[in-house]
């Protein structure tokens, strides 16, 4: 099965300064996976490179997800496989598009090969919602293979990945999460 294809869409390079001018310091400064609605993504470009892929209507939420520099040394929560939220604009598919916006070129998502049963951890969300993942220590996995972020791909969430930033600063991308699937195999751009 195939986990991830690059994709290319129209004004990117206008995306990541739309989306940069949209967040908050805070995500300069830390790790977070943060869902949001739709609607606080609804940038004109945006949109329009998104229906590339699929109706803007399908899109369940965007997360913003941030890395720290070498976290992935010092957490056993950076190998996971995502948790497939439902909302009230439907149930998230397990592809996603990924859109690199700040410090993607040299850092990528490490794919994995399970060789140890994952653990269950629960968090909870600032807004005091609580969420269950699977994750994998690091001897729990091998890595098979690395996607690089250079340019917006399709990633298939549904097994052990996470994310490796070995420079100086936090890496940020956004993850568009639809309602309706993708077939990696069959998918033409």
């Amino acid at each position: 099965m195939k986990r991830y294809k690059h994709v290319n869409l129209p004004h990117l390079v206008e995306i990541q300064k739309a989306v940069l001018e949209k967040l908050d310091k805070f995500y300069f400064k830390t790790t977070i996976f943060k869902v949001c609605s739709p609607d606080d993504f609804e940038i004109p470009l945006l949109v329009e490179a998104v229906e590339t892929i699929k109706p803007w209507s399908e899109v369940v939420h965007v997360s913003v997800i941030s890395q720290e520099p070498f976290v992935h040394k010092n957490s056993d929560r950076n190998i996971h496989q995502d948790v497939m939220s439902l909302t009230e604009r439907g149930q998230e598919q397990p592809v996603c598009l990924n859109i690199p916006i700040y410090n993607c070129e040299e850092t990528y998502v490490a794919i994995y090969k399970q060789l140890q049963d994952p653990y269950l951890y629960r968090g909870t969300y600032p807004n005091g919602h609580t969420w269950e993942a699977w994750h994998w220590r690091k001897g729990g996995v091998e890595e098979i293979d690395k996607l690089y972020l250079h340019t917006p791909a399709l990633f298939y969430t549904q097994m052990p990945h996470g994310i490796i930033n070995e420079t100086k600063n936090v890496r940020i991308i956004i993850s568009v999460r639809f309602s309706t699937p993708i077939d990696l195999e069959t998918f033409e751009y």
